[in-house]
């Protein structure tokens, strides 16, 4: 699998990670579930992060060395009437 490829599957399996946590995972969490080095996880989570910072309906919030996939604030009202 080239270096492209892998890192796309893995920001895929970090995206899914995230989707389905119940609560916000560390990077230890991550790095043991991925079986990749924690420096690894901070590189996906910023690439993660990156990609949900442009409008979209979902964000990556930081909780104190936390992360967690959320809906976005700005929908808030459409959540809450939801």
């Amino acid at each position: 699998m080239s270096d492209l490829v892998n890192e796309k599957y893995l920001l895929s399996r970090l995206e899914a990670l995230l989707f389905i946590a119940g609560s916000p995972l560390t990077v230890s969490q991550i790095a043991e579930v991925l079986d990749i080095p924690q420096g690894q996880v901070d590189k996906l989570i910023d690439e993660i992060e990156s990609c949900y910072s442009d409008g979209r309906g979902l964000a990556l919030q930081r909780h104190g060395g936390r992360f967690q996939l959320t809906s976005h604030p700005q929908f808030a009202d459409d959540i809450e009437k939801f």
